[in-house]
Parts: C-alpha cells; structure tokens; sequence
C-alpha cells in the first residue's frame, strides 16, 4: 500500500522544480534538515506530499521514527482521499512511533473509518486487526478494538463502550472538554434536563416537597464530565446567596426598564416630525441617556454575577445542604468535576454501572445522566441499577442520540461517530421493563458536528 501511494503521488503533474525541493532521493542528515525546513510551506499540495515522501523514504532506510508517517497519512487522505496508502502510513506510524497518538487516532476515527470509498474500509480492517496484535498498551488496544467494532458491528465494543477506550477518550478531552462541547459545539443538555426536571416539579407539585424545599434533596450525577449538571442542579441541594439574589432582582428591574423605555422611544418615533416641540425631543434624547446608563449598569452587574460563579461562599450558591454525587470513568474528568466544588464529596473514579450497584436502595431522589448513554450503548444493566438506588417517585433524566426504530432489532447501535445510538422504541421497552413510567420525552440537538446539529432525544422517567 505504501508503494502505490508513492506511485500516485509521483505521477502528480504538479511536483516541485526547484532545487530547494529535490525530487532525487535524499542521501544525507543535512540535505534531510534542508529538505525538512520547507514542508511547513506546502501545505495540502502534490509539492508537499512529494517532499514528505522524500523525507519518509529515507527515515524509514534509517530507521529514523518521526511524526512524518503520520503528516504524510494525514496529506495524503486529504488529497487522495480513495488512495489506501494513507492507512498503510498511519498504521506504521503507530507501530513505530508513538502508538498513542492522538492525531494518528483520530485518522482511523475521522477519516479512513468514515470512508466512502470501500477499499479504504477494507484496508482500515485489515491495518486494526494487525494493530490488534501487536500493540502494546491498554489504551491504543482500547482505540483499536472500539474501531474495528464500528467497522465490523462485531465483538464485545459494539454493544458497550469499553471502560478502558471511555477513559482514554475523556483523559485526553478533559482539559478542553467543556469549552469546546458548550462554546464550539453549542452542547446545552445540561440546562435542557435542568428545565424538564423542574417543570416536572412544578406540574406535580414536587416543589412543596420537604426535600426541594429544604434543599435536602439527594442527587447522583452519572457521567459527570466537568461537572456541568452539578453546576446546573445546584439550585436543587443549595440556597442562592443574599448578594446573588439581589444582584439578579437588580438586573431584571433594570432590563425592564430599558424594555419600557425602548418602547416609548419607538412610539416616539412614529409620531410625525412636524408635530414635534422642542420638549418632545428633549424627552425623547433624555430617555436615550437613561437607556445607555441603564445598559452600562447591565454590565456591571452581568460582570459581578460572572465572578460569582463558583459554589460555597461567595458564589451563586451558599453551602450544599443537600447531596450531590458525582462519578466519572474518567481521572482527568474528575479532577475538572471536583473544581467545580458543585459535588457534596470528592467525585468517584469509577464506571456508572458499578457506582449504582454500590449504592444503598432507595438512596437518590434524582439521577442524572447527560450524554452519558450515547458512550455506553447497552442500558438494561444501568436501568435496573438506577431504579434499584431511586426512591419511589425519583426521577432519571437523561439524554440519547437517537436512531430509527428498525435500524437495529437490538435497539442501539455503535455508530460511525464512535457514539452509540438509541432509538425511543428501546427505550420505552427498557423503562417498562426496569419498572419506570416515561414522563417526558423530547427531540432535542445534543450538539453540533461539522456545523449540523446532532438529533437526539430528552428523557425524564419516574419510578413506579
């Protein structure tokens, strides 16, 4: 396969003249530096990929182990997207290299394993399954198999995530995690369930409940991620503090005022310029001073609220009064979670099934799952276990990427994305089964990829 990629990319018409980029094979460690000095400038060009070949033919005569194996898979799939040969360089790179290489990874995941063209499929198959066999680590053994399942839909990762592929997913997203899924991909589940489980407080007068009045609810956050549903539930297990409560009173008093006053301007501006006097618009120039004063306040309180967004003293919330547990597959996650200072004790390092199983009966009036599911594909076992660890009445909410009743008799599905998918008719079998009366269920955009939204779907369920 590396053959016919050097082939391909040698009968390009496009390859460099100039001496600076020798066709001739490179013989020496200097002409090496030379040559290596210019490959950042040719960028997704046949010039560029003619250089890197160069470089890699005599690295690999060397027995020199760089990153250029994995540069030049990368070139190659975006330039010869059908040309196999991109697989055959990726699959080196990581036996040779570094076979935990993310970019290498994402390779095999973003592209050869999303392939339209079969033959890179099928090369993609074969350089896992040799991968499969000789790697070394955990984790790279993890990346590889929960690969091959997507491709084949065989083995024990095409019904549920491994917890060692989960947890080298998360411990290399963890530091970006947040910022990337809210800012860039414009994840909202959190809030989403936030809503549902209260407006299903308010239908059902759970609000009057002693717990929620209290704040002595008991809440298990499976999944938790950076703590993003800790932070969003917090108003469950915490009072909001004195200064918080006046500056959000304050802000609301002062939006309405500029809404109002907005208001009588447009009014204003409707009226006829020759019927004005001289008191109109002055009026009307007063109320456009009051307007930018006001706004200028808005600021002022929207940066006070802003540093006020941490737990505990001195933040939106005072002290928890109630329980809020967390568990994350996920080290690195976790360490983002505790942070937060959102959980009532430090969070667990462990998989969601075994945390459920360990907790007493009875022991929760809310779990929270949000985009949990989607990487753990079969739910029967965690059902049961959140049911087991619910008071009767207590809620799971939750959250899936969703897939067509009849795509899959089993009712998920590992998807090309490395996610799994539910369809509604799953789960609606699933909550009958584990004793749980679906209350909500609704489409919702779990987030964006490549600029479209990802539909999926909200759940809350109560314990019969």
């Amino acid at each position: 396969m590396v053959q016919s990629a050097i082939s391909l990319a040698s009968t390009s018409s496009s390859l460099p003249k100039s001496p600076n980029h020798p066709l001739l094979p490179i013989k020496d460690p200097q002409t090496l530096a030379a040559v290596k000095a210019q490959v950042d400038n040719l960028p997704f060009s046949a010039g560029g990929l003619a250089v890197l070949l160069l470089i890699f033919d005599y690295e690999t005569s060397q027995g020199i182990c760089s990153n250029v194996g994995c540069n030049l898979a990368g070139l190659l799939a975006h330039m010869q997207p059908e040309n196999e040969g991109a697989v055959a360089f990726a699959k080196q790179h990581l036996l040779t290299k570094e076979e935990n290489d993310t970019t290498c990874w994402y390779l095999f995941t973003g592209c050869f394993a999303k392939s339209e063209h079969e033959g890179v499929r099928a090369a993609t198959v074969v350089a896992l399954r040799e991968l499969a066999e000789k790697l070394k680590t955990q984790s790279a053994l993890a990346r590889c198999e929960h690969l091959l399942a997507i491709l084949t839909q065989e083995g024990a990762s095409a019904s549920r995530g491994s917890h060692e592929y989960v947890k080298t997913v998360f411990d290399d997203l963890a530091p970006v995690f947040e910022s990337r899924l809210v800012d860039t991909l414009g994840y909202r589940v959190p809030w989403i369930l936030h809503e549902l489980v209260l407006e299903h407080f308010k239908v059902n007068d759970l609000m009057l409940m002693p717990e929620y009045v209290n704040k002595t609810m008991s809440i298990l956050d499976l999944g938790c991620g950076t703590g993003l549903v800790g932070k969003c539930f917090s108003d469950f297990v915490r009072e909001k503090s004195t200064e918080r409560s006046i500056l959000e009173a304050d802000y609301k008093e002062t939006k309405t005022q500029i809404t109002k006053l907005q208001s009588s301007i447009a009014e204003m501006n409707n009226v006829d310029p020759d019927l004005l006097d001289s008191d109109f618009n002055d009026a009307r120039k007063e109320n456009l001073i009051v307007i930018e004063k006001c706004e200028e306040y808005v600021s002022v309180i929207e940066r006070k609220m802003k540093a006020k967004e941490g737990m505990g003293s001195g933040g939106i919330y005072g002290p928890i009064k109630g329980r809020m547990l967390g568990c994350d597959i996920s080290p690195k996650m976790c360490t983002e979670a505790d942070k937060t200072q959102a959980y009532s004790s430090k969070v667990s390092e462990e998989d969601c099934d075994n945390f459920l199983q360990r907790q007493p009966e009875n022991s929760f009036h809310l779990v929270v799952s949000a985009d949990t599911y989607i990487y753990l594909g079969d739910l029967s076992a965690n059902f049961e276990a959140a049911r087991r660890a619910l008071v009767v009445g207590g809620v799971l909410a939750f959250s899936i990427e969703v897939i067509e009743d009849n795509l899959e008799p089993k009712g998920f599905r590992l998807l090309d994305s490395g996610r799994y998918g539910q369809s509604s008719k799953y789960i609606k079998t699933l909550a009958g089964i584990s004793g749980f009366q679906i209350i909500t269920e609704q489409d919702i955009a779990i987030r964006k990829e490549q600029a479209v939204d990802i539909q999926g779907k909200a759940y809350v369920l109560v314990k019969k």
